[in-house]
């Protein structure tokens, strides 16, 4: 699975997908995990319930 992450350039340096949510959805397909039609919508989709400004710290 593709997973990049921004360190500010400082520590790494990694090819980004040019569609996040198909690289994800391919490599749940290549291990037998079913992606719904509406996976691009639901990748996209927010999962955090914080005020509009809040930070979120990261867990």
């Amino acid at each position: 699975m593709g997973v990049s992450f921004d360190l500010f350039g400082t520590l790494v340096t990694a090819d980004r997908p040019d569609d996040p949510a198909a690289a994800v959805a391919t490599e749940l397909a290549k291990r037998d995990v079913t992606v719904p039609d509406d996976w691009a919508a639901a990748y996209a989709e927010p999962h955090v319930d914080a005020p509009d400004g809040a930070e979120v710290p990261l867990p």
